[in-house]
């Protein structure tokens, strides 16, 4: 049984804002174990929730 030990393989951020002022990041990465070459994908989604939009006077 391998004690795996996990590198980044690969990453990718997206970031995007909506029309209800609501901004988040979308994450992806792909993992290799450097010891059995085991391969592990996660994805996740991180909502900063709604952002105030002052007017500039």
């Amino acid at each position: 049984m391998c004690e795996h030990k996990y590198q980044v393989l690969d990453s990718e951020n997206t970031s995007f804002y909506s029309d209800a002022n609501r901004y988040g990041v979308d994450i992806s990465a792909t993992f290799y174990c450097e010891k059995c070459l085991d391969i592990q994908h996660g994805e996740k989604r991180i909502d900063t929730g709604v952002i105030e939009v002052k007017d500039s006077e």
